[in-house]
């Protein structure tokens, strides 16, 4: 049995998210550092008060990572889901230092914070498919949904 740690991060894009692994034959890779700050009412004082912010690295592969390049920027709340890692790498001292990151299946603006607007991506026409370029999709249902055609129809959900 397979056992997968997924979770689900809300907060703010610290830096612009970087580039890894560019090039010709080699899967494009995106990484950002997620803030989270934990917050509580403190009945005592009558305010809400902060907890110490939780830093995430979250590492993005493929198109996700292509997109995000083209759509995250610092500042921006996200709400990302994926797989909870650990890395471990030696130090110059030769320690041992272990991280936690998360390998993100999906990352968006947080809607509860403001306002987005969706374009649709399509791939390009490389063999690789990781390229992607933009369409004149509409954001309209009826528009994408022939089902929705007649005005006087109503939809049945």
């Amino acid at each position: 049995m397979v056992q997968q740690s997924t979770v689900t991060v809300t907060g703010y894009v610290g830096a612009d998210p970087k580039m890894l692994g560019e090039g010709e034959g080699k899967v494009p890779c995106c990484v950002f550092r997620v803030a989270s700050t934990r917050r509580y009412f403190n009945r005592k004082d009558g305010r809400w008060e902060d907890l110490p912010t939780t830093w995430m690295q979250v590492r993005t592969y493929r198109s996700l990572a292509l997109n995000i390049k083209d759509s995250i920027s610092r500042g921006d709340p996200v709400i990302v889901n994926g797989q909870l890692t650990s890395d471990s790498w030696k130090d110059s001292q030769g320690n041992t230092r272990t991280a936690l990151s998360i390998e993100a299946q999906s990352v968006g603006h947080d809607l509860s914070r403001g306002v987005a607007r969706f374009q649709r991506m399509a791939p390009s026409d490389r063999e690789d498919g990781s390229a992607m370029r933009r369409t004149d999709a509409p954001h309209d249902a009826q528009q994408q949904n022939p089902e929705f055609e007649d005005e006087d129809q109503e939809a049945q959900f």
